[in-house]
């Protein structure tokens, strides 16, 4: 069988078609672990995020990005047990030595930073493979009020996720007895 008949799955863009992702704005994004493995932190049932030392690493790389990146401006992030979102500003070159990069360039240098700096961290937990799941999900922040939104919805998120976590195991625990 020739390789050019294989049938292969084409993966479905998630970038909004025709944007230009190196323009000046603010992008929200959202990448998740391989398989959503919770490495980065653990929540308690308040609400209260304990991150891990592989969360706490990401979290560092993630603050050097702007080194990297000139024209990045960092405005929120958080890494949940199995996902990181991050809140960043791709500013206007004004005559800078190179051009702003594109979206996708950044969170590819993040996450092969992070890949690279945690992979003894996890190696000692017997973790192999991936650290992210393909691709990334973004969102081009269109206003102050969305921006606000963003940044609440970042924030509220461990207290979220500890209520669904409560509420899940509440069902579970009530299973067949109806």
């Amino acid at each position: 069988m020739e390789i050019s008949s294989v049938s292969r799955t084409q993966r479905k863009s998630l970038r909004w078609a025709g944007f230009d992702y190196s323009a000046p704005g603010v992008y929200f994004i959202t990448i998740c672990t391989t398989s959503r493995r919770p490495l980065f932190a653990h929540v308690d049932d308040t609400g209260r995020l304990h991150p891990s030392p592989i969360g706490r690493s990401v979290s560092e790389l993630w603050d050097d990005l702007p080194n990297r990146f000139p024209q990045v401006e960092l405005i929120a992030f958080i890494a949940m047990p199995d996902h990181v979102h991050g809140v960043l500003a791709i500013l206007p070159d004004a005559g800078a030595a190179k051009p702003p990069p594109t979206l996708g360039r950044i969170v590819s240098v993040l996450k092969s930073t992070t890949t690279h700096h945690t992979r003894a961290l996890r190696a000692s937990g017997g973790l192999s493979g991936p650290l992210w799941q393909q691709g990334f999900h973004d969102r081009v922040v269109r206003s102050d009020d969305e921006l606000r939104q963003i940044e609440g919805y970042i924030q509220e998120n461990p207290v979220r996720w500890a209520s669904l976590r409560i509420s899940s195991e509440h069902e579970e625990s009530n299973d067949g007895l109806a």
